[in-house]
């Protein structure tokens, strides 16, 4: 799979929906971030990306990154995001240059493993 900028399906603006973890496919799906989650992900076709999370009844409850991006993607609906941090806090939010498993449905874009650990998000729309 080539590797390029941003491609066209995840150009836009996402609402995080989900954050979820399991400790098996078996298990059952929490929220570690607890009620009040919110977050926002843009991804500009140039590959700068941007993502903000809040969560009040977490630990943390602020945690934004902003940098590049490149995807491997070879059928427009699912591959490998890799950022490259250029800023991030709090520091160790980020696995900077990790691959991120995604998947396109429609305006529904989940990233993760869908076994142990899946970030979902809805495309904003006028």
């Amino acid at each position: 799979m080539p590797s390029e900028p941003i491609p066209a399906g995840l150009v836009g603006a996402w609402r995080l929906t989900a954050w979820e973890e399991r400790d098996g496919e078996g298990g059952d799906w929490r929220n570690p971030l607890g009620a009040g989650a919110d977050g926002m992900l843009l991804c500009d076709a140039s590959g700068a990306v941007s993502f903000q999370l809040t969560a009040p009844a977490a630990h943390i409850p602020y945690a934004g990154l902003f940098g590049r991006a490149v995807a491997r993607c070879d059928d427009g609906v699912s591959g490998e995001l890799r950022i490259m941090v250029d800023a991030v806090h709090p520091a160790g939010f980020s696995d900077d240059g990790a691959a991120r498993a995604f998947r396109l449905h429609g305006d529904v874009l989940e990233f993760g493993d869908g076994a142990t650990w899946r970030r979902m998000f809805i495309r904003i729309t006028r």
